[in-house]
């Protein structure tokens, strides 16, 4: 029988996810701007609990899919679903994708 040629990360490469995410800085602007001023002129479309439980809704997404997630987003879906978004951006964040301003 032949050999197996094991070429360097390859089983590596399977357990860590690729960063070839492609984020929309644009539309990310304009979904942080919106998601500000959603805050300030309606103090309840920002709920804390309700960001938790969607961030647990998509602890298994991939960067790759949160980013495809804002950016074929539009104002309609960030006003009708803000707290999602919010949660989007969170793990965002999480993973070093958007950077955190200190």
């Amino acid at each position: 029988m032949g050999e197996i040629i094991q070429f360097p990360g390859g089983k590596d490469r399977e357990k860590t996810e690729e960063l070839k995410w492609s984020l929309d800085m644009n539309v990310l602007t304009d979904m942080l701007m919106h998601l500000a001023e959603l805050r300030q002129s309606d103090p309840n479309s920002y709920n804390p609990k309700n960001v938790d439980i969607r961030v647990q809704g998509i602890e298994s997404a991939t960067s790759q899919q949160l980013c495809d997630l804002v950016n074929e987003s539009n104002e309609t879906d960030w006003n009708t679903h803000p707290s999602f978004y919010d949660a989007v951006i969170q793990k965002l964040k999480e993973r070093g994708i958007i950077k955190k301003h200190s």
